[in-house]
């Protein structure tokens, strides 16, 4: 640009830093954290028809944990920590890597002026949508933990201490290598068998249970316990924590649902592992006849349940205890499961911080920008034309509509093109662009966009 700020060096010593944040969607951690839990999520999904057949139900469990990390970490921040080091012990790195901004979007900045800011609406509209997000998260986190409490307040004010089967119930814990201490009660108001507590785990029967034969009162005693030695009620809470983080993506909550839903497989499994055809029979049986003959209940999000009353969920774990036995492809299985890592981790490293720049740096690539010290605003200059060549050296030439010449031999020479377009509501846009323009008879060549500038009041 040829315009000059003769007063540069009176605005520039009025400001410290200006952040310019680049593209929403680029520059979100929680944007990048939601798209990195989703890509393994999907992947998990296009796999599912092999993996059903071929690996095991841990491995299932395990990408589905993978995924809600994803969905929690800003692995991207650590990026940034591990860049510092090496560009600390290699500086050399840094000139090599690092390319400097030759043009900057205006439209997204923060000013930071001695203890002031001055902030774009676009970077308030951003911390508006984190607010709304935080909200409804809290709202989420609120309404679970109410009922997480409540629950757990029953437990606590309960005398009842007339255990019975407790050779059962510790030779459960003996064999599964339990040493946890567990807390068993019998409630009235609960329907199925269910566990709740992260660091003290308390395992909670409805009193019906205390008539059912030792077998089967074993095989309720052992899954519950199996989701105590699998941490799955804290699997559960966190993922719970990423769908109120990710509120806003569908695919975060078919990934709970998945989660909770494999969990209980998984614990079917550790369950079962030891048991022959004969005893999976009767276990599967066990969960059909609490299922059908129990209260109709919904399963909390805070607790790890034997049954849930939903019958797609219940025919799954049943088609899962037939297939015990089956070979599985370990080696396969690893190696999908880092090519899942990875891509999910690719995500996550691509994402670019907001950049700093000093008041000297913008000035000084973006001369026609003035900085106002009493307003605190931003002034454009008029640009000389709507649609001008500026050269090398400075030059400015208006464009107009020239045809190609047969006969010049065209000396081209680059520069850059910028676009004024105004609309009717009265906002406008500028568009900078890279391209080459004939000296000779002033024929230009359009090349790629260089930036885009759009304003919602037209000021030139």
């Amino acid at each position: 640009m040829t315009y000059n700020c003769n007063n540069r060096k009176i605005y520039t010593k009025f400001f410290s830093t200006i952040s310019f944040t680049g593209d929403i969607l680029n520059k979100s951690l929680l944007f990048i954290m939601t798209l990195s839990g989703t890509e393994v999520f999907i992947l998990y999904i296009l796999f599912y028809p092999f993996a059903h057949k071929y690996f095991s139900i841990r491995w299932r469990y395990l990408i589905l944990k993978i995924s809600m990390v994803f969905y929690l970490v800003p692995f991207a921040w650590f990026k940034f920590i591990i860049l510092k080091k090496l560009y600390e012990l290699f500086p050399a790195l840094k000139a090599y890597f690092v390319s400097e901004s030759e043009h900057i979007d205006l439209t997204k900045y923060i000013l930071v002026i001695q203890q002031q800011k001055v902030i774009s609406w676009q970077i308030k509209l951003i911390w508006l949508i984190l607010c709304f997000i935080g909200t409804i998260s809290a709202v989420l986190i609120y309404h679970q933990l109410h009922g997480y409490l409540k629950l757990k307040k029953s437990c606590l004010n309960q005398t009842d201490n007339s255990i019975n089967k407790t050779e059962i119930f510790q030779n459960a814990k003996t064999a599964l290598g339990v040493r946890r201490k567990v807390r068993l009660i019998y409630l009235e108001l609960c329907g199925v068998p269910c566990t709740i507590g992260i660091f003290h785990p308390c395992i909670i029967l409805p009193l019906s249970f205390r008539a059912f034969k030792d077998i089967d009162y074993q095989y309720i005693i052992e899954h519950e316990l199996n989701h105590i030695k699998n941490s799955d009620t804290f699997f559960k809470y966190m993922a719970l924590l990423a769908v109120a983080l990710n509120w806003y993506n569908p695919f975060c909550h078919f990934m709970y649902r998945e989660l909770c839903n494999v969990s209980e497989l998984y614990c079917d499994f550790c369950t079962a592992k030891g048991y022959d055809l004969e005893q999976r029979t009767k276990y599967g049986n066990l969960i059909i006849d609490i299922a059908t003959e129990g209260k109709p209940t919904t399963v909390k999000k805070y607790v790890a349940s034997l049954v849930n009353n939903d019958k797609k969920v219940i025919e799954r774990r049943l088609l899962e205890l037939k297939k015990y036995g089956s070979s599985k492809k370990s080696f396969l299985s690893g190696f999908i499961g880092i090519i899942i890592c990875v891509a999910g981790s690719i995500t996550s490293f691509a994402y670019n911080p907001p950049v700093n720049y000093n008041a000297a740096t913008v000035m000084e690539e973006n001369p026609e920008i003035i900085f106002h010290h009493s307003t605190l605003q931003l002034q454009i200059t008029p640009l000389p034309y709507e649609h001008f060549w500026t050269d090398a050296n400075g030059n400015i030439i208006e464009i107009k509509n020239t045809d190609s010449k047969a006969y010049c031999p065209h000396n081209y020479e680059s520069g850059t093109f910028t676009k004024h377009f105004k609309y009717d509501n009265n906002s406008c846009k500028v568009v900078y662009l890279n391209g080459k323009r004939c000296s000779l008879c002033g024929i230009t060549i359009e090349g790629s966009t260089i930036n885009t500038i759009r304003y919602d009041i037209c000021p030139h």
